[in-house]
């Protein structure tokens, strides 16, 4: 008696197996893809064979597991930027850009970089150009640091252990440990002044807090360092602040080389009876 399966078209099993393959958390095994796409053995491993010759799959080197070859990975990234997903995607930015007042980028995780989809811009004066298909380190960006807490401990220990953690500023994080602690998040009761001290080393920098759609001067302590204080509110919840700290020659002088450090700082705001212990 004929099975259900052996009246699937040649070229939708072969789409169960991409999908199947896309599925797993980690490289395949060809039994694990003959139970997950119900194909025969004998079926799956020649139509394993093709993909792989149209580079759609990768095998592993020395090892029998298969993974999405490149010539997938790169159909994959395109269908996110193709131009029909792209204009609704980019108005909710805009949207959300008036609201926050701040830069927001739509990215995913491509192997060990992120990949901006979708950028649209705050309107201030410095800037930096990421067109949609840039490609930028994992390990030293605000989305891929937050994309790869996010992912399964066992995905994420692996990524992690794979990545170059090249050293770009003196702020970069370059050691794997750390990629394990990104999902600590500081807790703050409702209603607690919070003082943000930042240290330059020089008077004459600039440092300014970004909330909401608002920018803020930090007071200068004359001394090279530079302080903050506001009342976070009653309302709990996730909520972030910025901080940019400048120098002076990069606000006034044109021949200077461009200085600045930007971080920012997530944090979730606790009702004020809760408990902080986490």
């Amino acid at each position: 008696m004929p099975r259900k399966e052996d009246n699937i078209p040649a070229t939708l099993r072969a789409v169960a197996v991409v999908e199947a393959l896309v599925a797993a958390e980690r490289p395949a095994s060809l039994a694990e893809l003959t139970a997950a796409s119900r194909l025969p053995k004998p079926t799956l491993y020649r139509m394993l064979a093709m993909l792989e010759a149209a580079n759609l799959v990768a095998r592993e080197p020395g090892a029998r597991r298969y993974a999405p070859g490149p010539r997938l990975v790169a159909l994959g990234r395109n269908v996110m930027l193709n131009g029909g997903l792209r204009t609704e995607r980019h108005a909710i930015l805009a949207r959300l850009v008036e609201e926050i007042g701040e830069t927001c980028n739509f990215t995913m995780l491509d192997g060990d970089a992120v990949v901006y989809l979708d950028r649209v811009e705050a309107s201030w004066p410095l800037r930096m150009n990421l067109s949609s298909g840039s490609r930028v380190p994992l390990h030293c960006t605000a989305s891929g640091k937050l994309l790869l807490a996010l992912l399964p401990k066992a995905a994420r220990t692996r990524l992690a252990a794979q990545l170059a953690l090249t050293r770009y500023t003196d702020t970069t994080i370059t050691d794997p440990l750390e990629m394990h602690r990104l999902r600590r998040v500081l807790h703050i009761p409702a209603g607690t002044e919070v003082v943000v001290t930042v240290t330059t080393g020089s008077a004459d920098d600039l440092v300014l807090l970004y909330r909401w759609h608002h920018r803020f001067r930090f007071h200068n302590n004359g001394d090279g360092t530079f302080t903050f204080r506001w009342t976070t509110s009653n309302e709990p919840g996730l909520r972030h602040f910025g901080v940019n700290a400048l120098s002076r020659g990069t606000l006034f002088d044109d021949a200077a080389p461009y200085d600045s450090q930007a971080w920012l700082f997530p944090f979730v705001v606790n009702p004020a009876d809760a408990s902080l212990e986490r």
